[in-house]
């Protein structure tokens, strides 16, 4: 029997049949799972949204960003990684030191975008509270920062090149990272915050010949397209170009959405206790310093980029944001929500014991 015919057979089951009714009733309600352990949640989405033919998107927020990345490995080995997305904080450590991660934010950008477009369905966010956290850019303003390129199609290349200056990308020899673009004679390599490779543009006068992705180390070829977006560093949802108020992720949340969670009160205070928090004296030092800022006028947009009210959202925000759409608990109480039963159990340690395993899988 093969994956999919497991969840084939598994969408069948009435305890996912139950749930899809539940959540899919076209209001707010909620259902506790309960004692559904270890990789059973996983294969119950998976099995739920068959059911669903997709038509939902699945927000999954797990309690810390470690137990996010177990998820999201599990969803993966089940579904692939196509519509299986990681929505991680932007900082590498906590949220108050402003470290950033550009792989990061290439994750981020990429939820982002896809669910900007029109009709987003099938997918699986899975996020913790660090990530929820963080303010993001206006849909309107990612639409507008972003450019789209087509085989085929003519553009004036210097106009293009002061396009992607307009938008914060940084001209280098060689890109390596998000937000950098190179030009050498008809080649136009750019690094987008929504792609994991940077991008090739192979002009033929002022029409876009060819259109790959490719490997930063090596410069070889990986897959050709032939339309790309482009997405600036301000539409990653942290510090903008402009100063356009960003807004709560959940602006962005399709109505169809289903929430899962562990504990949603736990989410709540914790992003609150982040905006408590805001950001560190030491970590807005050190943006000053990497900026080289010149006046106080530079300083004091530095300042106000790293301003709690300005990048970061409290939690009464987010919980009024969730309320919204059905919630699937995992744990915590089970309180006025629906209860579904599980007997499922953690698989123990045998320790090389091979025939204690062979009577488990009896059982």
């Amino acid at each position: 029997m093969t994956l999919q015919d497991l969840l084939s057979t598994y969408s069948l089951h009435p305890a996912v049949q139950a749930l899809a009714k539940v959540v899919h009733r076209g209001s707010p309600s909620s259902v506790y799972l309960e004692g559904c352990k270890g990789s059973c949640a996983p294969l119950l989405l998976s099995a739920l949204s068959q059911k669903l033919k997709g038509a939902a998107t699945f927000l999954i927020l797990l309690d810390d960003e470690e137990r996010a990345g177990y998820f999201y490995h599990d969803m993966v080995q089940i579904l692939g990684d196509k519509d299986v997305l990681l929505y991680p904080s932007t900082y590498r450590r906590a949220v108050k030191y402003a470290q950033r991660d550009a792989a990061n934010e290439i994750l981020r950008t990429d939820v982002l975008t896809t669910l900007a477009q029109p009709t987003p369905e099938g997918l699986f966010i899975i996020t913790s509270p660090a990530a929820l956290a963080e303010r993001v850019a206006p849909r309107e303003e990612m639409d507008d920062a972003t450019l789209r390129v087509q085989t085929g199609v003519e553009y004036d290349l210097m106009l293009l090149v002061k396009r992607l200056e307009e938008r914060g990308f940084r001209r280098k020899d060689y890109v390596y990272e998000p937000g950098e673009f190179a030009l050498r004679g008809s080649i136009l390599d750019i690094f987008s915050f929504s792609s994991e490779y940077p991008y090739r543009l192979d002009f033929f006068g002022d029409e876009v010949d060819s259109i790959r992705t490719f490997e930063v180390q090596t410069q070889l070829s990986r897959e050709v397209m032939q339309e790309v977006a482009i997405v600036p560093e301000c539409c990653g949802g942290n510090v903008g170009r402009k100063a356009t108020p960003l807004v709560p992720f959940t602006d962005f949340l399709p109505a169809d959405t289903i929430i899962v969670a562990r504990n949603l009160p736990f989410v709540s205070q914790k992003v609150q206790q982040y905006y408590d928090e805001g950001f560190s004296r030491q970590a807005i030092a050190e943006r000053e310093a990497e900026s080289r800022a010149t006046s106080e006028m530079e300083l004091e947009a530095i300042r106000q980029q790293l301003r709690a009210d300005f990048m970061l959202v409290e939690g009464s925000v987010i919980d009024k944001g969730l309320q919204k759409y059905p919630l699937v608990q995992l744990g915590g109480r089970a309180n006025d929500a629906k209860i579904i039963r599980f007997f499922s159990e953690i698989q123990p340690l045998f320790h090389k014991d091979f025939e204690q395993l062979n009577q488990r899988f009896m059982e």
